[in-house]
């Protein structure tokens, strides 16, 4: 979502952060606080993760503190100093929220929106964000399920399920370096050709339950 959010917005420091491979909470930390993080560094996942993406979804300070349990002052002062810090994020969130009718993702699906619904412009950010991800899961699905036909290796590699901004994939252990190269493959060819001159990451891990994969 970072990523769809960068491109989205053409904020011109978030999409430097991308092409130079930085991490993205570590780096808003930076310019946002002057925080010299590391991934250990507590702050960088129960602060600036929650920031960062809470300023893509439209999140205000209340949805902070709901989805977050970040106190709705500080919840504040995290989303405003970010959106101070990226000032193309800024623009394009003043453009979304004017919108009345509805908002499309990258490939042009539409959301309409309930203006009688309280909170209705938090969806003109969410909803291109979540669903351009969502359509890139799509096709990242699509796109492998072919490989795995073309090989000829079908029912031997399954994609059982889609779990938000993860597929996951069952194979004989025999193919597991096959099918980690294509998944990874496949994914990241979808998202750089949806977001084009932002380049992609895919985090992969095995195991032999989707706990075990997680830890």
């Amino acid at each position: 979502e970072p990523r769809i959010f960068a491109y989205q917005s053409q904020d011109e420091k978030l999409i430097q952060i991308f092409k130079e491979h930085k991490d993205i909470y570590i780096e808003a930390g930076r310019l946002m606080f002057g925080w010299e993080l590391d991934k250990k560094d507590p702050r960088r996942k129960e602060r600036m993760k929650p920031t960062v993406l809470g300023a893509s979804y439209g999140l205000t300070e209340y949805g902070m503190e709901k989805k977050y349990e970040i106190p709705k002052a500080e919840g504040k002062e995290l989303l405003d100093t970010f959106f101070d810090t990226f000032e193309g994020a800024a623009r394009y969130k003043q453009q979304q929220i004017k919108i009345k009718d509805c908002v499309q993702t990258i490939y042009g699906r539409k959301f309409w929106l309930d203006v009688y619904q309280k909170g209705y412009e938090n969806n003109s950010l969410n909803s291109p964000t979540q669903g351009s991800a969502g359509d890139a899961m799509k096709l990242a699905g699509v796109e492998f399920r072919k490989r795995i036909i073309d090989t000829g290796y079908k029912g031997r590699v399954f994609i059982i399920n889609f779990i938000h901004d993860e597929i996951l994939v069952e194979c004989e252990e025999s193919l597991l370096e096959w099918t980690d190269s294509n998944l990874r493959e496949v994914m990241i060819d979808v998202a750089e050709n949806m977001h084009e001159c932002i380049p992609a990451d895919v985090e992969i891990s095995h195991g032999y339950s989707w706990h075990e994969a997680h830890n």
